[in-house]
């Protein structure tokens, strides 16, 4: 408490989310200090009852992204020695799926970019970061899960019939601790498991004091969960023609002049999604 003349002024700094709080009184006499105090006290206590609660949220939502962005690392990483392996690819079409490799890669760095600087500038919102990269996110994955499940069972046999690439595989996966096909068909989880966590934030984000961050978190879930609706429904498909013979694998030992006659694997996307 400050005393200017005849007025005494208190100042309090709640917790985050809350804005600075200033009462004044002119202390005419002790008994309107005195009531003045008692209304002051009831006020605070309604107020940090409110606040810890919201800063429960706070904290609960730091601690899912901090969790977030520790996955995000480790999964950057692994794109990132992902990436090495392309030029030992001796495939066109294998070539090509893995050149969706690094736009994925570079994605996923500006994400964790902009996550870090909005916890640095001590700001709990997030959903305008996701919403901002989901349109890029989804087609590039999109791209991916249907170029994977093209092209999968090509790599398994390329793999075995050329040295240097399987020496850069085994160098991979040393430092995965998996097979590559394991963190490949990962990618294609990659989506869905990040919807886990947008499920997480809204839980712990108040639809009326943060209406713009729920709407925006609510809007990423529905479009992430659209995209793996879609992907299983592609992955029952390919199963069934799998079945019915209806896709014909690749042999990797074919002639140059007969693997450039495939169609491209981009060249397929329309005809499969």
């Amino acid at each position: 408490m400050t005393k200017s003349g005849d007025t005494a002024c208190l100042v309090i700094k709640p917790p985050p989310n809350f804005k600075l709080h200033t009462h004044q009184l002119t202390h005419e006499n002790i008994d309107d200090i005195l009531e003045w105090h008692k209304s002051l006290s009831v006020n605070i206590s309604n107020m940090v009852t409110v606040s810890d609660t919201e800063e429960q949220h706070i904290d609960v939502k730091i601690e899912i992204i901090s969790n977030f962005m520790k996955h995000e690392t480790q999964y950057v990483h692994h794109l990132k020695k992902l990436r090495e392996i392309r030029s030992h690819i001796p495939d066109q079409q294998i070539i090509e799926f893995f050149d969706f490799i690094d736009p994925i890669f570079r994605l996923h760095e500006k994400l964790r970019e902009k996550l870090f600087d909005r916890i640095a500038d001590e700001k709990n919102t997030l959903g305008d970061i996701f919403q901002s990269l989901l349109d890029e996110l989804l087609t590039i994955y999109t791209r991916y899960c249907i170029l994977w499940l093209d092209i999968q069972s090509n790599l398994i046999q390329t793999k075995q019939h050329y040295k240097e690439l399987s020496s850069a595989i085994t160098d991979f996966e040393s430092s995965y601790g998996n097979t590559i096909e394991h963190f490949l068909e990962k990618i294609t989880q990659h989506l869905p498991e990040m919807n886990t966590i947008i499920s997480e934030l809204l839980k712990h984000t108040n639809k009326e004091t943060s209406s713009q961050e729920f709407t925006q978190l609510k809007e990423v879930s529905a479009q992430l969960q659209n995209f793996t609706d879609k992907i299983k429904v592609l992955r029952s498909i390919n199963k069934d023609s799998q079945r019915s013979g209806g896709i014909q694998r690749c042999d990797t030992v074919r002639s140059k002049s007969r693997r450039d006659k495939r169609p491209t694997l981009n060249s397929r996307l329309s005809v499969r999604w």
